[in-house]
């Protein structure tokens, strides 16, 4: 079988893919996304090159740009992608599809002038499978009828018109897709395994351990109010009120009730408290509450630390898992492949029987390799879940 395509691979791209992960910067923006505009800026001459995550994104911010509004007229191919038509349906505009090539499907620049209106605003030639379209005639046509011009250069990377590369002489929608030979996942990862940063904000809410800590450090805080407060005068006011009733034997007392009244008395005290020979001792308190604060810091760093570490593991034995898994299927359709096309040997004399069973055999351990994957990914993507703080569902 004679593939529709096959990815072009330098030999790096799994290194280069492990560098994005470990810095962080998977949604866009990152080096390599730099890197990326840098080369079309410096090889196509552009002021500035901004990447999107597909060309049908970079088509509907076209059509904004071009100020598309509802009842306006766009001319598009009649062969080529949805995205290309869609992006300005979007925007409320009736599209108008202009008829193909005699001898490819991209858009006869000889029908575009018939199908001019007043309503009329862009024009959306599509380079597709990489041949251009006729740009010179397209261009005349524009600027004579004041059109905007949006070039879909999707397939178009390194084609050229006339020693133009395509893309240059419009608004710029150039994308990544495997029917040009440019692998890199159309705009976006296979899987999407949240950052580590990610998990561990949501880890540092509800951690026992992480929780605990800040308590301690609060206590410890509270702890230093405590210490100084020792070193402040103390005012203490008191008050009270008193009676008494004796009997000496052998001898006359008034009764209970009078002695009640006569012996009843009342007092209000009123003290102050000025430390002046415990300074040094609150001043060691203090000190010694202070470091225990600082003590605390620590351990809560520690605590926080290691629990980014344990993350940052679980992380990367996700990623490894998902990685391991892909390949594995990838090993699993091969063996399959190579089962098929021994038994079609075995069946028409040309393998033998050992070959037959070797292959069957590696066919096999492929596929069980392959669910050990599958199973090994669940497992690690559970674990960044428990670190998330939801439910394991196995």
């Amino acid at each position: 079988m004679i593939p529709f395509n096959k990815p072009f691979l330098t030999g790096k791209e799994a290194h280069y893919m492990y560098q994005a992960v470990y810095t962080g910067k998977l949604s866009g923006n990152g080096v390599f996304t730099k890197k990326c505009q840098e080369f079309f800026e410096n090889k196509y001459g552009f002021k500035k090159c901004l990447l999107t995550t597909s060309c049908t994104d970079a088509l509907e911010m076209a059509a904004i740009l071009c100020d598309v509004q509802p009842g306006d007229e766009v001319i598009v191919p009649s062969y080529t992608f949805v995205s290309s038509a869609l992006a300005f349906v979007r925007q409320g505009a009736r599209i108008v599809f202009a008829d193909s090539c005699d001898n490819n499907p991209n858009i006869d620049a000889d029908k575009i002038e018939g199908l001019i209106t007043e309503r009329t605003k862009v024009i959306v030639p599509v380079h597709y499978a990489g041949v251009a379209c006729d740009m010179d005639k397209i261009m005349d046509i524009a600027n004579r009828h004041n059109l905007f011009v949006v070039e879909d250069a999707a397939q178009a990377i390194d084609s050229y018109y006339n020693g133009n590369d395509n893309g240059q002489r419009a608004s710029l929608a150039h994308t990544f897709r495997c029917e040009n030979g440019n692998d890199n996942g159309n705009g976006f990862l296979r899987s999407s395994l949240p950052s580590p940063e990610i998990i561990y904000a949501e880890a540092l809410t509800f951690k026992p351990e992480v929780q605990a800590e800040q308590l301690r450090l609060s206590a410890a805080e509270r702890n230093i109010d405590i210490a100084k407060a020792a070193g402040l005068p103390t005012l203490n006011l008191s008050a009270g009120l008193q009676t008494n009733y004796y009997k000496t034997v052998g001898l006359m007392a008034d009764n209970f009730t009078t002695q009640l009244k006569n012996n009843f008395a009342q007092y209000v005290g009123l003290s102050l408290n000025v430390p002046i020979f415990t300074r040094f001792k609150v001043h060691n308190s203090i000190r010694s509450a202070r470091v225990d604060l600082e003590n605390q810091h620590l351990q809560l760093e520690n605590v926080k630390k290691t629990l980014y570490k344990e993350i940052q593991q679980v992380y990367y034995n996700a990623v490894a898992a998902d990685s391991k898994y892909h390949s594995s299927e990838a090993a699993a359709r091969s063996g399959y492949d190579a089962f098929l096309l021994t038994q079609a040997k075995y069946e028409n004399g040309k393998a033998t029987i050992t070959e037959f069973n070797e292959a069957k055999a590696n066919y096999l351990k492929a596929e069980s390799d392959h669910v050990k994957a599958r199973y090994e990914y669940l497992y690690q993507t559970a674990l960044m879940d428990f670190y998330r703080g939801r439910e394991l569902n196995f």
